[in-house]
């Protein structure tokens, strides 16, 4: 799930996993480790404050909060 929606983010803002990656301070490889397995909280939460988004939006993408 938060592979789908880290991308969405990151296509919204025009941004590139290797952006994001330098911009958190992490590879590329991590960065692919943490849209793929199960990342920590902690992980989201540095990727949530990259792309200035609540943590939560790192999983849960916009587009499924439409039944909220």
């Amino acid at each position: 799930m938060a592979q789908y929606c880290i991308k969405e983010l990151l296509k919204e803002r025009n941004m590139t996993q290797k952006e994001l990656a330098q911009k958190i301070g992490i590879s590329t490889v991590s960065l692919n480790r943490y849209m793929t397995g199960n990342p920590s909280v902690s992980s989201l939460e540095k990727v949530a404050e990259a792309l200035n988004v609540d943590p939560w939006l790192t999983v849960r993408c916009s587009n499924q909060l439409s039944y909220w």
